[in-house]
């Protein structure tokens, strides 16, 4: 990753027309909007994946029923206790595994946004 950044650091300091910058510049421009749009889309869709098992314990203090209601997760996984009993600690380790893949994949991706943006910018230049 290392060799990658400082390989796109070079190649803003090889391009000096304005016209090559200003190329790379655009492209720079449309991968920061990417990479803004796609973070949003993943914060606020792990935001509902966190948020929506925990819908039914708010509205039997809300709206209480006779019967509580069933207490969900987000993945169904077997675990080896009842998760009637364990449902905060099932719940805390299925959120903390789901927000630790969630950076990862945001990670990864974001990265490969910029790569690719800049390739283009790159093939855009010397065109």
């Amino acid at each position: 990753m290392r060799w990658i950044y400082e390989a796109i650091d070079r190649h803003w300091s090889i391009f000096t027309d304005d016209i090559e910058v200003r190329i790379m510049e655009e492209y720079s421009i449309l991968s920061r909007k990417l990479v803004t749009y796609y973070t949003i889309i993943i914060c606020g869709t792990l935001l509902v994946i966190i948020i929506l098992p925990l819908t039914p314990i708010f509205l039997d203090i809300i709206v209480p029923l006779n019967e509580s209601r069933p207490r969900l997760f987000a993945v169904e996984i077997e675990f080896r206790v009842n998760k009637t009993d364990y449902y905060f600690p099932i719940y805390c380790y299925i959120s903390a595994v789901i927000i630790v893949g969630s950076i990862i994949t945001l990670g990864t991706d974001t990265m490969h946004i910029i790569c690719a943006s800049h390739a283009c910018s790159l093939f855009a230049a010397v065109r």
